[in-house]
């Protein structure tokens, strides 16, 4: 269970795809990997720093515990926040 949540916690926040994942522990069926051409076949769409999420999408973020992915995930995120912004 991801971050000691039950699945019916990010059904309800209507979670689309998680950003980090594997065949193993996806809990959707679309989801990030690191193993790509691998795990595309299972529902991977590829790395998450490649992503290109529509507005709006709902990811379920759950890195890897390893600080340079989390900054470089938190940044990626405040990237995609601010697509559209005028300076």
């Amino acid at each position: 269970m991801q971050a000691a949540c039950p699945q019916a916690v990010f059904t309800a926040l209507g979670v689309q795809s998680e950003a980090f994942a594997s065949p193993f522990n996806a809990i959707s069926p679309s989801f990030c990997s690191a193993s790509a051409d691998v795990d595309a076949p299972f529902g991977s769409c590829g790395s998450f720093f490649a992503l290109e999420p529509p507005a709006g999408a709902v990811l379920l973020a759950n890195p890897p515990f390893d600080g340079a992915t989390v900054l470089a995930m938190a940044r990626r995120i405040a990237a995609w926040s601010n697509r559209g912004k005028r300076e």
